[in-house]
Parts: structure tokens; sequence; C-alpha cells
């Protein structure tokens, strides 16, 4: 193996980190090593330093050669990763010169960076035959990626269909065999006019004789992505009837011939991206309750793209499934698709709020995130939410009241309008909770009448904020308060001044700069009958000066009939400083 290694010129060549790749040969036999954690380190260099981002250098492509051994070498562990590797190192189609170039004004230095790139799809491409023999190979994972590499990169795709076709009949790894559907769906799909309808076959085959849920599923994804005609008509009772197994085999914890699954092997934690992102899946999986057949199920909704009738009957059935993973699933299904189509009715609205009286927080918390992001349809389920933050409101501190189950069903009814929000936003502000970034399209969304009791506490949180500071708290209440109705002119007879200090207060918030968080003060003689520096308070009264406002203000008192008569009439807050 690695014959002939030494003989290459590496020191002429450069990847991403040096203009001298004398270290690839060791990341090369490393790639052989017996170590599991020495082989993912050399494979995490691989792709950081020959394939940085996706690009291909001349060192890339002078290792083809010895890559392609390793993954005939049956005594190599990993080679399945190797044969990813190649296809990566090929690209998704034939590279484009004129769409890679442009990079350099030098028209022979940008040839230069384009050629490794044509030069790696040809040297992949010429020996696509090895993996033809890769679909026998006692390794599942090898054939699984070997049939993958075919569909991808072979110049024959009639010939790779047919041996796809034949090599299914005989394989029983289950991984291998989703590697065979997803080949044969992709062939179908990029040459549907020659191999579409003998694809098809093959799929529909997969979908009506495969035992284990997973295969039939992965069946009916391909088949979509072929072409929605080749889809079953009893294409959503199917689907919900093989998720309906792959729950009961995942609660029995068996696969489909009855048999306990075995554990999955254990890796060997290193510090590369490899071992990073396999375990970031890892913990993704775990926390939703994730399985296989739950992102093929993802799978299918993607494929049948502006198909919406059979994913709406998807999600309704998903939305109802005993198996909490897929419910997850399908909340987060549920956001993509109302906030892209309009759905036939309010069903998947209603299913959606019904995860909210689970006993499983992480549910609830995903399906409100989703009923923000729909609230201007949502409106069905408005007592549902009112009815949340009600019972929630017991749940939740200042600091972090936002996080809350409380916090986001608080959100999604004020994003939908309803008034039932006010008196909960009342009191966060009242007990100082943290401004919400949304604030202002709240109050917006719920209207400057419904809103109006908002009023004195956005005021008085506005006026407690240090002056010349507040940051993005400030902005905020101030564009809540902008929300709010106009006060109309101060008079004597409604009050508009702040009790107790006897100052007239209804142009404080727009005296407000935003962009600067300064107050601008009010000339002697102006006050809030005019927003500009320039008028005078207009008293209907006739008084004119401020000095009188302040006299009336020192012996009115809010408890006074007259003063609340007056208060009830007009609003009796939008000037009031507490």
């Amino acid at each position: 193996m690695f014959t002939g290694i030494d003989d290459v010129d590496w020191a002429s060549m450069g990847h991403a980190y040096t203009d001298s790749a004398t270290d690839v040969p060791d990341l090369l036999r490393d790639l052989a090593s017996d170590d599991p954690a020495r082989r993912e380190i050399a494979l995490d260099g691989m792709y950081g330093a020959l394939h940085h981002q996706g690009d291909v250098y001349d060192s890339t492509v002078a290792c083809i050669p010895f890559l392609f051994e390793l993954v005939i070498t049956e005594a190599v562990a990993d080679r399945g990763a190797v044969v990813r590797l190649l296809c990566s190192i090929a690209g998704e189609r034939e590279p484009d010169p004129k769409e890679i170039g442009g990079l350099f004004e030098d028209e022979e230095e940008d040839a230069a960076f384009v050629r490794p790139f044509l030069d790696a799809w040809a040297t992949v491409r010429g020996r696509a035959d090895v993996f033809l023999g890769l679909l026998a190979d006692p390794d599942a994972e090898v054939r699984a990626a070997a049939a993958a590499a075919l569909a991808h990169v072979h110049p024959d795709p009639a010939r790779v269909l047919g041996s796809l076709r034949e090599r299914l009949t005989v394989e029983r790894d289950p991984d291998a065999v989703g590697g065979l559907v997803h080949a044969i769906g992709r062939l179908g799909a990029d040459h549907r006019d020659a191999l579409g309808a003998e694809a098809g076959a093959v799929l529909r085959e997969v979908v009506t004789v495969a035992s284990h849920p997973e295969q039939r599923l992965a069946g009916l994804v391909q088949l979509a992505r072929c072409g929605a005609t080749s889809l079953p008509a009893d294409l959503v009772e199917t689907v919900l009837d093989i998720m309906r197994l792959a729950h009961e085999q995942d609660e029995a914890g068996q696969d489909d011939a009855g048999h306990e699954r075995p554990a999955a092997p254990e890796r060997p934690r290193t510090d590369t991206m490899v071992s990073y992102l396999r375990e970031l899946e890892a913990t993704q999986r775990r926390g939703v309750d994730a399985s296989m057949a739950g992102d093929l199920l993802e799978e299918l909704h993607l494929a049948l793209g502006d198909h919406t009738e059979p994913r709406f009957d998807l999600l309704v059935g998903q939305l109802q499934t005993p198996d909490w993973g897929q419910r997850m699933a399908a909340v987060d299904m549920a956001g993509t698709l109302l906030t892209g189509w309009r759905a036939p009715n309010d069903l998947p609205v209603a299913l959606l709020a019904r995860q909210l009286v689970e006993d499983e927080p992480r549910l609830s918390q995903r399906a409100l995130t989703e009923l923000c992001h729909v609230a201007p349809i949502a409106r069905v389920i408005a007592d549902v939410l009112a009815v949340c933050v009600r019972e929630w409101d017991d749940t939740w501190e200042p600091g972090d009241w936002e996080g809350t189950l409380f916090g986001k069903a608080l959100e999604a009814l004020a994003l939908q309008g309803d008034a039932r929000a006010v008196p909960a936003l009342a009191e966060v502000l009242a007990r100082d909770g943290t401004v919400p970034e949304g604030l202002g399209t709240w109050v917006e969304r719920i209207g400057p009448e419904a809103a109006a009791p908002l009023g004195p506490e956005l005021h008085r949180r506005l006026m407690a904020l240090p002056s010349g500071h507040g940051g993005p708290a400030r902005e905020r209440l101030v564009g809540a308060l902008g929300a709010l109705p106009v006060p109309s002119p101060c008079r004597s007879s409604s009050g508009w001044w702040s009790p107790g200090s006897g100052a007239c207060a209804c142009g404080h918030w727009r005296a407000l700069s935003p962009g600067t968080g300064r107050r601008r003060q009010p000339k002697r003689g102006h006050g809030c009958g005019s927003w500009s520096p320039r008028r005078r308070c207009r008293w209907r009264s006739g008084w004119t000066r401020r000095r009188r406002c302040r006299r009336w203000a020192a012996r009115a008192s809010p408890s006074s009939p007259w003063f609340g008569k007056a208060c009830s009439r007009t609003g009796g807050w939008s000037c009031l400083r507490p």
C-alpha cells in the first residue's frame, strides 16, 4: 500500500496552511492506523488542510490514488469515511471553471486555481469502477458509501442502476439497504427521462416488500424525489402506518426481526471537528428522542415540496402520534409549513396548541415558539393561550421570564393582538421584569386603545433609567410608548400633569432621542400641548403659563372625584409621571 508515496514531490505542492505539503504522507499513513483516534485526527487533517472549506489543491489531487488504495484494502478500518472524502473532493457535479474562477485578476493565476478542481473530478470519475467492486465489501458502511459514490460520480448511470438493483436483492444490512435506496432515488431524480421509470419501479417494490419501517420510508422519500406522480395514492395512510411500526420497534428496542438492537460502537473523543460534529448529532438525537424514521419523514416533507395537501395531512397525523420524538419533529415542521403555505383549515394550529397541555416542557416550549411565528393565523387558539398565561403566572422571575413557558405564551398572545395579554404584561413591567425585545411590536398588535393601561408602567420604567444610559431597554420602552395614542393637548380639566411634582409630563417620552438616549429639556412655557420646541403649550381654557399647570397640579389629588372622572374620559395615564 502507498507504493510510490515517497516519490511524490510533496514539498513543491501546497494546501490550505502551507506551501509545502510534506505533512501529507503522514496523514495518509495515519488513515490506515490501527488506532481509531489517530485515524480520526488524520481524517480531520485531510478535511482541514487538503480539502479546506471545499477547496482543492494540487496536493489534494496527488492524494487521490493513495485514497483509492485505502478503500480497497479490507484490513483498513473506517474506509467508508474515506469513500465519502473522495466524493467530497470530486465535488457535487462537474466543476464549471466560470463558477469556480474569477478570484484572481491574472488569468494564469486564476487558471492555476481552477485546475485542481477539474483534475480532482476527472481523477475520481476515472477510477469510479472501484466503487462497483465495493458493493460486495464485507463492511456494511463501505457498501453504503460505495452506493452513494456510484450515483454521484460514475459516468455510466444505467450500468450503476443495474448493479444497485441487483445488489438490493441480496443486501440484508439496514444501513446498506438505505444507502442503495438513496442511490437509486438519486439516479432516478438526476436522470428522470432515461431512468426515472425503472428507478420508480424498484423503489415501489421496496415500499411494498421491505420489512424494516425505515427502508419503506426511505423508498417513499426517493419516490417523491423522482416525481410526485410515482407516489402511491394512499401515501398518508402508508406513512403513518410505517411511523407507528417504527415507534413500536423503538419502544421495544428491537429491530425488524424482533432481535434486540446492538449498541453502536463507541468512538474515541478527539479534539477534532469530526468528533465534535458526531457528538453534536448524538446529543441532538438524545435531546428530542429522535429516530432515523423521524429524519426520513422530514426528508419526505422536503421532497414533496409544493405538494402541500399530503404534507398537511401528514402533519395532522404526526401531531397526534403517541411518539414524543415524532411530535417534536412535527412541531418544527408545522412552523415551516404554516409560514410558507396556507393551511386548508385550523386543525394544524389547534393540534399545535394541544402540545401545550403535555407533561413535557420542551415540547410545550417548542410549540409556543412556533405559535409565535404563526401568530397572525393562530387566533383560533387565543383562548388556550390566555388560559396558559393565567395558569403559568406564578412560574416566572423578573430576570428570566422571557424564556419561561409563561413568557412564550404571553408573547404568542400579544403577537395575536389579544388584549388579554395586557394585564400580565403590565405585571411584568411593574415587577421590573426585563423589557422584551419585541415590546413595541406587541403593543402595535394589541392596539393603542387596548394597550393604553400599559402607559403608566412604561413611563415609570423609562423615567427610572439613568440619564444617558439604558441601552436596548430605553429604545424598546420608547418604541412601545410611541405605539400608544398621542395625548391630547394639556388642559385644566383633564389633569394632564404629574401629580406630586407638578411637572407637565405629557411630552417626556417624545422628548427622548432614541438614537442617543438623551432627554431634550423643553424650554420654559413649552408643555404637553405641543411637540415642537418652538410652540407653546396651548390650553383650551386659555392658560398658557406652565407655572399655572404646576399650581393646579400641586393642589390636585388623584383621589378627588373630578380628577378620576377626567382620567376615565381621557385614559388618565398618557402623561402622568408616577
